[in-house]
C-alpha cells in the first residue's frame, strides 16, 4: 500500500512500524493505567474499536506520510487500548476455576485472527484494491465495536 500509494521505501515502511511500536509501547506502558481507572475497561474496549475503525477508513485517504503517521496515532491508541482491556475483561469474567481455560482459548482466538487477518490482507489488496484491506478492516473493527457495545456490567 505505501508503496504503490507514496512510493514508500523499505526503510521508510521499517521506520513506520517503529513508529507505531513506539506508540504502542507509549499506550500500553504508560497510558493504560491511568485510562483505564478513568473509564474503564469496558469503555477502552468501545472506543478503542471505534478508534481502530476510524483510522483504518483514514488511511486511504492519507496521500502524504505525515497523514500516514496522523492516521496511526488513533489506530496505535486504539489497538493500544482495547487489547490489554480485552485480555483483563476475559479474566475478570471467567470463574477462578475456569481462568486459565477461558484465558488460552481467548488467546488461542486472537492468534487465530493474527493469522488470518494478514492472509484476509492480502486477498482483499489483490481481489479489490490497494485501500481494500483498509475498508474492509474498517467495516470488521467497527463492527466488532458496535458488538463491543453490548457488554454487560460483571456479575
Amino acid at each position: 500500500f505505501l508503496h504503490d500509494t507514496l512510493g514508500a521505501t523499505p526503510s521508510r515502511v521499517a521506520f513506520l512500524f517503529v513508529y507505531v511500536g513506539v506508540l504502542i509501547s507509549l499506550v500500553q506502558g504508560g497510558l493504560i493505567g491511568p485510562l483505564t481507572r478513568a473509564f474503564g475497561e469496558r469503555r477502552l474496549v468501545v472506543a478503542g474499536g471505534f478508534a481502530v475503525a476510524a483510522a483504518l477508513a483514514l488511511l486511504p485517504l492519507s496521500l502524504a506520510m505525515p497523514l500516514v503517521m496522523a492516521a496511526l496515532v488513533p489506530l496505535t491508541l486504539g489497538i493500544g487500548a482495547t487489547n490489554p482491556s480485552l485480555s483483563s475483561l476475559v479474566s475478570k469474567e471467567a470463574s477462578a476455576e475456569d481462568r486459565g481455560t477461558v484465558l488460552g482459548a481467548y488467546q488461542s482466538v486472537s492468534a487465530l485472527g493474527r493469522i488470518l487477518g494478514p492472509l484476509w490482507g492480502e486477498i482483499a489488496y489483490f481481489r479489490l484494491g490497494r485501500f481494500g484491506p483498509h475498508w474492509t478492516g474498517a467495516a470488521i473493527a467497527a463492527a466488532a465495536a458496535a458488538l463491543s457495545l453490548t457488554l454487560k456490567k460483571s456479575r
